[in-house]
């Protein structure tokens, strides 16, 4: 059952590739010279589910992508999806960015206090913001789970074109 899910995982991870990269391809970064720049969040995955990082699982493709590239290996993560997402297109605690829980089990005592919104504050500047003041066309894919209200989608929050499940829960 593992392969399975590993076998899935592999396959939706290369057709997001796949996407992103036909889609960054209509119009190419402004800024002469700039890389392409892929970042894939994979929930449910440890460090070492990955053959690039001596995991068990064959990924080929991804060790293929981490050779050519640049291999992140100091990231700090939560052990919830919408946290650990807001840590990655922020650089941010995820309490800094006000995304510190998941909707689905935060205590009804705390919804609407300082700090447990949910959704990424404003002011609160992503990756995405960063590479589009950069020249960069910047786009999503993929669960959001980071707000769902007005002005808390990807279109909000640097990217150009996104194509996003906005809640947990989703078949994703």
């Amino acid at each position: 059952m593992r392969e399975i899910i590993r076998g899935g995982l592999a396959a939706a991870i290369l057709w997001l590739t796949g996407l992103l990269s036909a889609l960054a391809q209509e119009e190419a970064p402004i800024a002469a010279g700039c890389p392409n720049i892929i970042l894939i969040l994979v929930d449910d995955a440890a460090f070492m589910d990955f053959g690039v990082y001596g995991g068990e699982a064959r990924t080929p493709n991804i060790d293929r992508l981490a050779a050519s590239g640049a291999m992140m290996t100091n990231y700090h993560t939560s052990p919830l999806c919408s946290p650990s997402r807001a840590m990655l297109l922020t650089g941010m605690d995820s309490h800094r960015t006000i995304v510190s829980t998941i909707e689905e089990v935060l205590p009804p005592e705390l919804k609407g206090k300082p700090g447990y919104t949910l959704r990424l504050e404003p002011g609160v500047s992503t990756i995405a913001d960063r590479l589009k003041a950069e020249g960069y066309r910047t786009l999503m894919s993929g669960k959001w789970h980071l707000g769902h209200g007005k002005g808390d989608l990807p279109n909000h929050h640097g990217f150009d074109r996104s194509l996003a499940l906005d809640a947990s829960g989703a078949d994703n």
